[in-house]
């Protein structure tokens, strides 16, 4: 066995348990001292030398040379086990699928946070802020571990469009490190115990937002539920951080965090990460609006630096890998009023505008003056959907005694008219004669019948044997046909479009133009696949057949403006769709080769303008931040606790405002009634109407079943995939005047507890409020697109309790559908507030 064998055999008892501790210890008292000194002369097999990411690396290389065992870095694996802190990073940087190496410019990105602070992380598309983001996540465990310290990160993302992409970069860099899951309301896990079982969570913020104000029913629920608080998580990231703001989802949780800082709820709160590539400057005219307008948005996320790229070599290596396309504006006719198909449109339009304004009342004159069209409005544009906006608006406004029912459902069946019409139009001048017609053809099977409505589609037709193309339409196909010839392998384009309908249609279009190319189109998936949504697992499969070259030319909403990683393009196009300076920012930087151009094709005058705006507005942006910049860090500082003290006390000013003003509200619920907006009906009694999670608005009424037809939704709509609790429609049965059915849709049929209630939209009824003056009793009608204008000014509906889930329970006419996830009904994890 060789020297020293009796103190190896010794060692060898000693490591079989308590029992040879002991025996050694009696045998032999300083076994411990003498071995390791025994040791010491032996070539040790156990040793190595640890370096923390904080050390110097030749400074350790440089001690195990000099000192040997005796360095400080040194450790015999003979007599210690390798601590955790140290085993779990350095195990993942060998295991994980990617490396996690930052750039030079990331490791500044990356700067501020790794030192704990609360950061506004800033840097173009591309430049890889996700990554900052993982390398940031990282870090933070590791110190969390080395201090004992628990660890939990939330990352927000906006969508669930990204929700997925987000995870797979995650996973990649640090599925070894932590325990990883991402979260949307078709998981079947509960959201409390999910959170609780993982290290970090990818999830939209409307979960957290529920989680937040969750409780239990009155009367059903037999449990406490513990209050969720944000302190359960030690960092909190925010992708696309400029949706901090007003009443986003991001921005309700911030206001939680504040709380809990102001008040002192919590000993901790975690770190705050936003990134984003432009935060943008609102309504701002001037520098010192613009920066006003930054420091409330650092203000919100209680962040005390915003942190871009200042290095100039860092600078010029960020340029290498982030290219932002060079804009430029197309400005084309407006060819399509010219033509025999638009004439035969506005010949159908002065039909039903006629009908409309020979109604008996018109001779009135306030209801003359509600009906007329402005002189705006004679030319025809965007004005004309903005007149038939507020003639619905204001027809619904106007007191039961102003109109007979027939001359109400009268007009607002031909503005339902017209509203078809006006959209053809929009085709029409965005496309071709073949686009709007279909679409005419196709929603009038869905429409009250018209005679004329039938005949003008009849003639249109015959009309389309000569089809006709927009200006607009032939300038993308001349700006297609000259990017594609010379390097037609490699090219890809993104077009952005207002409507999915648009993108659809124009996708149709680029591929019977262009086989060879190939187009195809993504749009959101709050919407089911008929009306142009895209699953998830299809915008992964799209994506990737973009970046594979499967076709070259992708259609989409603004889904693509933020988040999603679309890697290869060298020609993004506006097609007559401009936003704000943000978009503006977040589309060019989809440009990524160093030629890529950025094209607005407009027909309009005001767009070409709202472009130039833009452009002004994101100047604006880049001096604002440099003003920020040369700012002294603790004037920064001050002024952004002096913001967040200011919005504190305005958010406590109005919270005691709302509680006095709920308890008056919530008594005046009996004074309303809510009406069909087309056939004037009674829909339900305001008393009848509850509020679930703060955001569904529900009726309980056994009989409302009786009025209204349902329609269930399909199992893989992927409407429901974020909504899993919504299971169906419901739309009004009651006559019209003339005797034919109404069917106009009233909202969704949500499942709370296993039970379906009617869920109410709030744009789709009238509200009709009685009272008492001059000892008379008189009415008032109203109408209002979403429930926090009804909330905040007219009543408040109570919180649903037991009684009321079994009194709908018993229902003798209620439908029986199905919802997505049974086993996670109770917990409902994400909401979407009907407007």
């Amino acid at each position: 066995m060789g020297s020293n064998a009796f103190q190896h055999f010794l060692y060898a008892i000693q490591k079989c348990g308590s029992d040879g501790e002991k025996l050694v210890q009696k045998i032999y008292p300083h076994f411990d001292k003498d071995y390791r000194e025994i040791c010491a002369g032996i070539t040790p097999r156990g040793l190595i030398h640890i370096a923390n990411p904080s050390d110097n690396i030749w400074e350790v290389v440089q001690a195990a040379q000099k000192d040997g065992n005796k360095s400080k870095y040194a450790m015999d694996l003979r007599f210690k086990n390798i601590s955790e802190i140290h085993t779990r990073p350095y195990w993942i940087d060998i295991a994980k699928e990617e490396p996690l190496n930052l750039r030079p410019y990331q490791f500044e990105l990356a700067g501020k946070a790794l030192k704990g602070h609360n950061v506004v992380i800033c840097a173009p598309t591309n430049s890889g802020k996700t990554i900052v983001a993982a390398y940031i996540i990282r870090q933070h465990i590791y110190g969390c571990i080395k201090d004992k310290k628990p660890f939990k990160i939330c990352f927000f993302v906006p969508t669930t469009s990204i929700l997925a992409q987000q995870y797979k970069v995650m996973q990649n860099y640090l599925g070894h490190c932590a325990r990883i899951i991402k979260l949307s309301g078709e998981d079947q896990a509960p959201l409390r115990e999910s959170i609780a079982e993982n290290d970090i969570i990818i999830i939209t913020p409307q979960l957290i937002v529920n989680l937040i104000k969750e409780k239990p029913i009155e009367g059903y629920d037999n449990f406490e539920l513990e209050p969720f608080c944000l302190s359960t998580f030690s960092m909190l990231i925010f992708d696309e951080a400029h949706h901090t703001d007003e009443e986003y989802p991001y921005n309700i949780i911030m206001d939680y965090y504040h709380d809990l800082k102001m008040i002192k709820i919590s000993k901790t709160l975690p770190q705050i990460i936003g990134l984003t590539a432009s935060l943008g400057v609102g309504k701002s005219k001037n520098i010192e609006d613009a920066v006003n307008h930054l420091i409330k948005k650092c203000a919100n996320l209680d962040a005390h630096f915003i942190s871009k790229v200042e290095k100039n070599e860092n600078k010029r290596e960020l340029l290498e890998f982030t290219s932002s396309a060079r804009d430029h504006i197309e400005l084309c006719g407006r060819n399509f009023k010219n033509s025999d198909f638009y004439k035969q449109l506005t010949i159908m339009m002065e039909h039903f505008e006629k009908l409309i304004m020979e109604i008996p009342e018109s001779k009135n004159d306030n209801i003359d003056k509600t009906l007329k069209k402005d002189k705006f409005t004679i030319d025809f544009y965007k004005s004309y959907g903005n007149w038939l906006f507020n003639l619905e608006k204001n027809i619904c406004n106007l007191s039961k005694d102003a109109l007979s029912l027939n001359s109400h459902q009268i007009v607002m069946i031909s503005i339902q008219h017209l509203k078809k019409i006006y959209k053809a139009i929009e085709f029409l001048r965005l496309f071709n004669s073949t686009t709007a017609l279909n679409f005419l053809i196709e929603e009038n099977k869905n429409m009250t019948q018209d005679d004329q409505f039938q005949q003008t589609i009849n003639y249109l037709q015959e009309v389309e044997k000569f089809p006709f193309v927009s200006d607009i339409l032939q300038k993308l196909f001349v700006i297609i046909e000259n990017h594609f010839p010379n390097n037609a392998a490699e090219s890809r384009v993104i077009i952005f479009l207002h409507l999915r309908d648009y993108a659809m249609k124009l996708a149709d279009i680029i591929n019977e133009r262009f086989p060879s190319i190939k187009a195809d189109f993504i749009t959101g998936i709050t919407k089911s696949t008929e009306q142009g949504g895209t699953t998830p697992e299809s915008l992964r499969r799209k994506l990737d057949d973009f970046n594979k070259g499967s076709f070259k030319i992708l259609c989409s909403t603004s889904l693509s403006e933020e988040g999603l990683d679309i890697p290869k393009c060298n020609l993004v196009i506006k097609y007559s769709y401009v936003t704000n300076e943000i978009a503006n920012v977040q589309r060019r930087g989809r440009g990524r080769d160093i030629n890529s151009k950025c094209i607005l094709i407009t027909d309009d005058e005001a767009e070409k303008e709202q472009e130039r705006r833009n452009i002004e507005a994101e100047h604006l942006m880049m001096k604002a931040l440099e003003v920020l910049n040369s700012m002294p860090s603790l004037l920064f500082k001050n002024k952004i606790d002096e913001k967040i003290h200011e919005l504190y006390k305005k958010r406590e000013g109005e919270r005691a405002l709302s509680e006095e003003k709920n308890i008056e509200l919530k008594a005046l619920s009996s004074n309303f009634r809510l009406l069909c907006k087309q056939c004037q009906n009674l829909v339900c009694e305001g008393y009848h109407l509850r509020t679930y999670m703060s955001s569904q608005y529900i009726v309980v009424d056994k009989t409302f079943w009786d009025r209204v037809e349902t329609e269930e939704m399909s199992k893989d709509e992927p409407g429901r995939e974020k909504t899993p609790n919504d299971v169906g429609r419901h739309y009004c049965t009651q006559k019209l005047s003339n005797g034919k059915t109404c069917k106009f849709q009233l909202g969704r049929i949500t499942n709370i507890k296993d039970v379906n209630f009617p869920n109410i939209g709030c744009s789709c009824v009238i509200f009709e409020e009685t009272y008492e003056e001059d000892g008379q009793c008189k009415s008032h009608r109203f109408t209002k697109k979403k429930w926090i204008q009804i909330l905040s000014e007219y009543f408040l509906p109570t919180e649903i309790k037991g009684i009321d889930i079994k009194e709908m329970q018993l229902a003798p006419k209620r439908p029986e559908y199905i919802v997505l996830n049974p086993q996670n009904i109770s917990n409902i994890n994400e909401t979407i507030k009907i407007d």
